[in-house]
């Protein structure tokens, strides 16, 4: 009688462990180098200056918006609708350019998809842009240096944030 109950204990024990793993596998996961809502990148972007060999004629502005993006990034796709209303406003003081990795091929496709029309499209190896994850903004003055940065998916002060920065505070 004993051993029976010790059996039907460990049948239970295993039968929820086989149920933990099953669910487990079958939650949604984030790729790495994406960054999740909210999450706050630790990487210190400010008095930073934008490698040159990225390709960006920062002088071409008075200042330039860099979306460092991913086709296949989750947070990249929810944040479309954000960048398709960023880049309707009058933008002509900023360069917007997106920078992607050079494996990602599709990304001038997949832009063209989304409507979002940045002034410029460029690939870049990760370490020329000192983000860890995308989506990623990154606010450079005339000369490359990095002003303001966003990570992540933007809630909606974040993005009225970001906003603000490129028309209110850049107009005065």
């Amino acid at each position: 009688m004993r051993l029976q109950r010790l059996l039907d204990a460990t049948t239970v024990a295993i039968g929820i462990a086989v149920l933990a793993v099953l669910v487990a596998n079958h939650l949604p996961r984030d790729t790495p180098g994406q960054a999740p809502a909210g999450q706050v990148d630790s990487t210190p972007l400010y008095e930073v200056r934008i490698d040159p060999a990225v390709g960006i004629n920062f002088a071409a502005g008075e200042r330039t918006l860099i979306m460092v993006l991913r086709s296949d990034c989750r947070y990249c796709r929810e944040s479309m609708p954000f960048y398709r209303r960023l880049l309707a406003r009058d933008t002509d003081a900023t360069q917007v350019v997106v920078v992607a990795p050079p494996d990602d091929r599709e990304m001038g496709d997949y832009l063209a998809f989304e409507q979002v029309r940045p002034d410029a499209l460029t690939f870049a190896e990760p370490n020329l842009v000192p983000v860890s994850s995308t989506p990623t903004l990154l606010m450079t003055d005339a000369e490359g240096l990095v002003t303001h940065a966003w990570v992540g998916l933007l809630d909606a002060d974040r993005e009225a944030d970001v906003l603000e920065t490129l028309f209110v505070r850049a107009s005065t």
